[in-house]
């Protein structure tokens, strides 16, 4: 899942919340603007909440906070994933994307049964 998306030269930017078949987990922040460039802000192994027998529900949240972002990732209702960019990237929009790197595995199979975007109140 990736916020704050911005589409330039065919290359996403934004914060990009990646969840691997073994239940890690990596949050990057993802610049179109080489002066700024990308940042791996967050990595854990085994995240807390994935299930390997899956399906995974997964859930993100990004919330500006002064000039940075507050950055969370939950795994089947289970926080994954609590990081902050002091930095913050520009404002942008949401962003779905599924692939896997030619590691000669199985392939693999994404379905979204449910895509809501809401505003995070409260």
């Amino acid at each position: 899942m990736i916020c704050n998306a911005v589409d330039q030269d065919s290359r996403y930017g934004g914060y990009w919340f990646n969840v691997r078949l073994d239940g890690n987990v990596l949050v990057t922040a993802v610049s179109t603007d080489p002066a700024i460039g990308d940042r791996a802000l967050y990595a854990r192994d085994n995240a807390p909440g994935f299930s390997k027998a899956g399906p995974n529900k997964v859930q993100v949240a990004c919330e500006k906070e002064g000039k940075g972002s507050h950055l969370r990732l939950w795994l089947n209702g289970q926080l994954a994933a609590d990081t902050h960019d002091p930095r913050g990237l520009p404002k942008g929009t949401v962003a779905l994307a599924a692939g896997q790197y030619n590691d000669g595995g199985d392939p693999v199979t994404v379905d979204f049964t449910k895509f809501t975007i809401g505003q995070i109140s409260g």
